[in-house]
């Protein structure tokens, strides 16, 4: 087979390729327990950490700002402006300042957290604060994406005994195929748990100069088909 030429349309749709890669480096497919490890990691990073939020009682309502929207699939989610404040926070506190979300179901497992991200990302991370202080032992918290390898869910955080009240846990996980979504589910009894300093990484868009040089390599490949096919019938 001949190599393309400098002119070739074929060269032009492998430089517009790679382009559309992105600039940015690839995530690696892995889980966190350390905010250090993850922050030494992640490139890119931007943090969400509820200050500009106003205090909300527990419900059902979703706490949304600009980078994440979270909501649960049973009764409470809420928005904290300190430890006992709007209600008591059950030793819960923030990792970042003083707002943070709580999440509790008094008498059931705490259900299903979700957070959904404004655009896709392929880095997720959060400090937890009181989760596995239940007198009934916990079994493990999941993660879940909704692409990628972890769609299938990845045990992050295992508890065979009983954590002390109020302490902090730093859980997170990078893809190398973006994700727009994650579930948390964590099988402990009438806990309740905060989560607060979310860290992103957004997943690298293509440039528009990029997508319109793949788009004239195409247009390129096909013009050269159609001539040898001309030229072969």
């Amino acid at each position: 087979m001949r190599n393309p030429t400098p002119h070739s349309p074929l060269r032009g749709l492998a430089l517009a390729a790679a382009l559309t890669a992105g600039t940015g480096a690839q995530a690696a497919d892995q889980t966190f327990s350390s905010e250090a490890s993850f922050l030494a990691a992640v490139p890119g990073l931007t943090m969400e950490s509820f200050e500009t939020l106003d205090g909300t009682p527990l419900g059902t309502a979703p706490v949304v700002t600009p980078l994440v929207s979270l909501s649960v699939s049973l009764p409470g989610l809420a928005v904290q402006t300190s430890p006992n404040t709007p209600q008591p926070g059950f030793d819960t506190t923030a990792s970042d300042g003083s707002h943070y979300v709580l999440v509790y179901a008094p008498g059931t497992t705490p259900g299903t957290l979700t957070f959904t991200f404004s655009r896709p990302v392929t880095a997720f991370g959060f400090t937890s604060s009181d989760i596995g202080d239940s007198a009934v032992r916990a079994g493990a918290l999941r993660l879940t994406t909704n692409a990628g390898t972890y769609a299938s869910g990845v045990a992050v955080l295992s508890l065979p005994d009983v954590l002390p009240s109020g302490a902090t846990q730093f859980i997170g996980l990078s893809q190398s195929q973006p994700f727009t979504q994650v579930q948390l589910t964590f099988s402990g009894f009438d806990e309740a748990y905060g989560a607060d300093g979310i860290y992103l990484a957004a997943a690298a868009v293509p440039e528009p100069e990029s997508w319109a040089l793949l788009a004239a390599g195409l247009v390129g490949v096909a013009l050269q088909s159609r001539r040898k096919a001309s030229r072969n019938a």
